[in-house]
């Protein structure tokens, strides 16, 4: 299948295209080891980091005019995805359904949106907007309604029949956690744990797996009994997790795409990363075989400004063919 429609020329001043190519075709060589804890490995990997300044001071980002965020999978068409368009001032987001066969690109919302959408199999798409209550919207753009109120509620997730989500109260300190909430689709509170989950996915028939602080945890929501833990290096924190199989899921960090089994916490890494390019989010098709992830890519202009474009990538969950989705004007 090929993906790149309608390509375009970027001019990032300051940057040589060598450079920026190199940053592109990164990928990692070595083949694919268990391990047992991340950084350990001593591997090869053609990824370049990117290079530190010595000034003592933040970086400042400048962004691409190509700003993708947060794509994901129809779960009930492997040929539609679903992305934001992050490219406009402060939290103004557009949300768009693209279709890799026809190109066709919809418009399905114009607003803040402040965290990543999820896509149900019943056709809602859970929003998480400015004002920080749960709302969602059918992929038509229709429809759009408030689901969740009387608090601030943040990184909602539907279940695998898209009939309940998961979402948690942000202002809320129990125990250095915040609680979570089962709703359903129509804002009724199912059920409530005590845990917070900043990234997470719960397309399995039974568990949710997230991440929190520097651990990824897969949890039995309606018991609270926790079936798998895995604290990283604070350095390398975890930055998505995503179901493959009921006892698998493929994780990131900034140094690579590894696959994850819950049971015996072994992890695989399937692909190497690094600082200046590195996997967000993702989202696996309806049988799994197909990954999609934001990609970002930065490259260091002068001193402490940085460019960063960040891209929709798609490949196997094995790690293999890696391919950019482009999307047109």
């Amino acid at each position: 299948m090929i993906f790149g429609v309608n390509k375009r020329i970027k001019l990032v001043r300051g940057v040589s295209l060598g450079a920026f190519i190199i940053v592109l075709i990164a990928s990692c060589k070595k083949d694919k080891v268990p391990i047992n804890c991340l950084g350990e490995e001593n591997e090869e990997c053609d990824c370049i980091p990117l290079p530190p300044h010595e000034s003592g001071i933040f970086d400042q980002y400048i962004p691409d005019s190509t700003y993708y965020l947060w794509p994901q999978f129809n779960p009930n068409d492997d040929n539609e995805i679903l992305y934001v368009d992050a490219n406009y001032p402060g939290n103004q987001k557009q949300l768009y359904k693209f279709n890799l066969i026809t190109h066709q690109k919809t418009l399905i919302y114009e607003g803040a949106i402040i965290y990543e959408p999820s896509w149900g199999a019943e056709d809602w798409i859970l929003l998480n907007l400015l004002d920080f209550q749960i709302w969602k919207i059918k992929s038509d753009g229709s429809g759009l309604m408030q689901v969740t109120s009387n608090g601030s509620w943040f990184h909602p997730e539907w279940n695998l029949a898209g009939d309940r989500f998961i979402a948690y109260h942000g202002y809320v300190d129990v125990g250095n956690h915040y609680p979570a909430v089962v709703w359903d689709g129509y804002g009724a509170i199912v059920d409530s744990f005590d845990w917070s989950p900043t990234v997470g996915c719960w397309r399995h028939p039974q568990y949710y797996g997230g991440i929190i602080n520097d651990q990824m945890v897969v949890i039995e929501p309606y018991t609270n009994q926790i079936i798998s833990n895995l604290k990283s290096d604070p350095n390398k924190s975890f930055n998505s997790f995503n179901w493959i199989s009921e006892s698998n899921a493929i994780v990131t960090n900034v140094d690579g795409i590894y696959d994850y089994n819950v049971y015996s916490q072994q992890l695989t890494k399937l692909r190497c990363s690094c600082s200046s390019k590195w996997y967000i989010g993702g989202s696996t098709n309806s049988d799994n075989s197909k990954i999609i992830y934001g990609l970002s890519l930065l490259t260091r202009l002068d001193g402490q400004t940085v460019h960063e474009d960040r891209e929709i990538v798609i490949m196997n969950t094995d790690g293999t063919d890696e391919q950019v989705i482009e999307i047109p004007e």
